[in-house]
């Protein structure tokens, strides 16, 4: 008996307008819109302010829906007024994934690469993670919305497993998504495997997208390095059939879905 394929997504540009962008997603065939709730397209308030044209939108075109924040919140600032600042900020964005009926919302791990690089003051960073995302879960339990963490890459930003790891050990009901195509930069083929080895049964969400391994190009699949036929088979090696958001940035919308549709094709191999 083959094993249930994931619910796919498509994730909308903060560029562009949301209003087409959700309807774009339902005539690709998507399951699924993830809204970003940033600018400059797509603020908060924004967001608030047309609560029932999306909500109508979304049920128009048969999805469901997954919030994504700006990935400049620092969560684990070592200034704790700028903290407490991001949690607040945090909070809101809970609330309004909440009102747009979203179940599930990200967060992700931008950090001062000047203290990542000193091993106590890389301590003290996880461990503020650990408190500002436990905060973030309370309150979004509170509200029947999940948080989950995202790895970044580069300098600036947790991104190795381990970091990752860490923070998801120490705080009970926070997800991971698993960014594939920051993954591959932070570490290569071997990094996103890692990843999918080790996350399970945290793992909740996942994004896709390609890359040559240098910049975060947000490319359709097959387009540049990553081995997509590993990466399936990992996933399905671990059991995961939750969701899975194409992050693919083109002029020509339609690479997302056929890039869903390489996936598909994959997840149906046995």
């Amino acid at each position: 008996m083959l094993m249930a394929i994931p619910k796919f997504g498509r994730i909308t540009s903060s560029k562009e307008d949301v209003f087409k962008e959700i309807e774009t997603t339902g005539k690709l065939g998507f399951d699924f819109v993830e809204i970003g709730i940033e600018g400059p397209s797509s603020s908060p308030e924004f967001l608030m302010k047309n609560k029932k044209r999306i909500l109508e939108l979304m049920r128009k075109n048969g999805l469901f829906g997954v919030g994504h924040t700006s990935w400049w919140f620092e969560l684990g600032s070592p200034y704790e007024n700028v903290r407490h600042g991001w949690i607040e900020e945090g909070k809101r964005t809970i609330m309004i994934a909440n009102e747009l009926e979203m179940g599930m919302i990200n967060f992700h791990t931008l950090s001062n690469g000047f203290f990542l690089s000193v091993p106590s003051a890389k301590k003290q960073t996880l461990n503020n993670f650990v408190l500002s995302f436990n905060e973030l879960v309370d309150y979004g339990k509170s509200l029947g919305v999940k948080v989950v963490i995202e790895n970044l890459s580069g300098r600036g930003s947790l991104g190795k497993p381990s970091d990752i790891r860490y923070v998801t050990d120490r705080v009970k009901d926070l997800g991971f998504l698993l960014d594939v195509g920051h993954a591959h930069i932070s570490g290569g083929m071997k990094e996103v495997l890692d990843f999918i080895r080790i996350s399970r049964p945290k793992l909740w969400h996942v994004h896709i997208h390609d890359n040559h391994g240098q910049e975060d190009e947000h490319l359709p699949l097959g387009t540049a390095k990553i081995e997509y036929e590993k990466v399936v088979s990992a996933l399905k090696k671990i059991g995961y059939n939750k969701t899975i958001t194409l992050e693919v940035f083109t002029k020509d919308k339609d690479y997302a879905q056929h890039s869903m549709n390489k996936l598909k094709k994959l997840w149906r191999k046995k």
